[in-house]
């Protein structure tokens, strides 16, 4: 029987602790070990992680006397204390479907070659309904290491929900943690890396559901898009740059992630624009340009030129009345 071992990063999330460990508890067909990290939280997480700890003898508790952020954490538990065959990083906000393990581990177990294996997710945020059932008959994919690379540099964004992750301990051990310098697209980093040294497989099932909280969904979109596109470029840029002698056409991968980072950053600009936000409208434009100056001459570009030069006010008058003629 496979092993697998779960890394449960807790701050100040006592209240959702003992759901998302006994989502790990319940998967059949594998071993599970669980590490609940406290990263020095303020709430009664010690409390829940103490106990859920004394209640079963697969579940370590360890609290961190001084708050050591995410990425130590990280590394902490899938670098140092991960041992079994497979590894997965779970948020103590976050839980597991029924079947989630027994369907990666047949993957992983069946194809060595393999080194991560991901599903979907369905985000909630009050409970996660995890009644949910998935077909019966496993479905999944397996995408080799180019193919995959490839994808994810055109589309420029992370297509593997964290949650559902399930990687090969040792690629994990091979390939290391997680990056300092990349707090906010160190998954998206993270795949490639793997992707970059494994073929990588995608379950056709609900892997686990991600707790989507209110102040985060209330989050303003204007402190996060340029942060964001500049982390993932540097995610994109550092796995080139690792593995530049083992993929293919890498000159190539990096273009087509600039385009497509371009791209969002344009269509970023628009919405910042009709919101009023000018100043940081202008400083999307001007990434947009570092990312693909060929963006100068598009039709695209200069239609939101015109735009620009009646101002937001004016063009979200005349916008209603444009549309009735188009």
């Amino acid at each position: 029987m496979s092993s697998v071992d779960v890394v449960i990063p807790c701050y100040n999330y006592a209240r959702y602790l003992s759901q998302c460990v006994a989502s790990v508890l319940n998967q059949e067909d594998v071993e599970v070990r669980i590490l609940i990290i406290d990263d020095c939280s303020q709430d009664d997480s010690e409390i829940v992680g103490r106990r859920l700890a004394e209640q079963d003898s697969r579940i370590e508790y360890r609290r961190h006397s001084i708050n050591q952020g995410h990425i130590a954490t990280y590394n902490e538990g899938l670098l140092e204390w991960a041992s079994g065959d497979y590894v997965l990083l779970l948020s103590a906000d976050d839980a597991l479907s029924k079947g989630a393990f027994s369907r990666a581990a047949y993957v992983l177990d069946k194809y060595p070659n393999v080194g991560l294996c991901y599903g979907e997710q369905i985000v909630f945020e009050n409970e996660p309904p995890l009644s949910i059932k998935n077909k019966e008959k496993l479905s999944f994919q397996i995408t080799g290491s180019q193919e995959f690379l490839e994808s994810v540099y055109r589309n420029g964004s992370n297509p593997v929900p964290t949650p559902t992750a399930v990687i090969r301990t040792t690629l994990q051990k091979t390939i290391g943690g997680y990056k300092p310098e990349l707090p906010h697209a160190g998954d998206l980093e993270m795949w490639l890396r793997c992707a970059a040294n494994a073929p990588v497989a995608h379950l056709n099932a609900v892997q686990a559901f991600k707790r989507e909280h209110q102040n985060n969904m209330a989050k303003d979109f204007t402190q996060t898009i340029l942060p964001d596109l500049r982390q993932r470029k540097l995610a994109f840029e550092s796995v080139i740059y690792q593995y530049i002698g083992q993929i293919k056409n890498p000159k190539e991968l990096l273009i087509y992630s600039n385009q497509s980072l371009a791209n969002q950053a344009f269509w970023g600009a628009h919405a910042l624009f009709e919101g009023g936000n000018i100043k940081l409208c202008n400083e999307l434009l001007d990434f947009t340009l570092d990312l693909d100056p060929s963006f100068f001459s598009k039709i695209e570009w200069k239609r939101f030129k015109l735009k620009r030069k009646m101002g937001p006010q004016l063009w979200n008058l005349l916008e209603p009345l444009i549309k009735l003629f188009h």
